[in-house]
């Protein structure tokens, strides 16, 4: 049911969803929503994000393991797989969260710190991976900041536009932001040898 929830807000919304749609999208008894979410459609909205919560984060970190860790390279497989995903669900599946956190801010402030945490931790999680390459924790907070901001816009410009290109275009541009920013071999070293 999660599963199928989240299918549905990602391409029609939240408020687009109904609960009959869900149980019908995954072959489930129609009671069986409420005995499994009692809490009725926002605490099935809260299991659909924590579920994009997760495989959000993973995501990064599958990228950065792809990358061999270097961060410039990370960003653009994360915008290729992004597009990848866009591109095969025929441009209909954006950002997972972004149209709950759109449609149901402030409507629901459950709803409301649920996106929000989605989005700290995935800013979290390359945060992580720019400081790792020997950025500052402020400028690897920007960067990560900066990252999700021009991913989320890249998403809807590549849905309206029926084209990955912005997505591309995001991946490129902030994989040489991320580089400009990195350290010169020489600063790290001298950065260690003073730690």
């Amino acid at each position: 049911m999660i599963r199928s929830a989240a299918r549905l807000f990602q391409r029609q919304g939240y408020l687009g969803t109904g609960l009959v749609q869900v149980v019908e999208e995954c072959g489930a008894p129609r009671g069986s929503i409420y005995f499994h979410f009692r809490g009725g459609k926002e605490e099935l909205g809260l299991e659909v994000i924590d579920l994009w919560e997760h495989g959000t984060v993973h995501l990064v970190h599958r990228c950065a393991e792809k990358a061999k860790n270097d961060p410039a390279e990370m960003v653009v497989l994360l915008a290729k797989s992004l597009a990848d995903t866009m591109q095969r669900s025929g441009y209909v599946q954006g950002c997972p969260v972004s149209t709950t956190a759109l449609e149901m801010t402030p409507a629901s402030e459950t709803l409301r710190v649920a996106c929000d945490h989605l989005f700290v931790e995935w800013q979290g999680a390359l945060c992580g991976h720019f400081v790792q390459a020997g950025l500052s924790e402020d400028r690897a907070e920007a960067l990560a900041s900066i990252t999700v901001s021009a991913l989320e816009g890249a998403l809807i410009l590549s849905r309206t536009s029926l084209s990955t290109k912005p997505l591309e275009v995001v991946g490129q541009e902030m994989s040489s932001l991320v580089t400009a920013s990195l350290p010169s071999p020489s600063s790290r070293k001298r950065r260690t040898r003073a730690a």
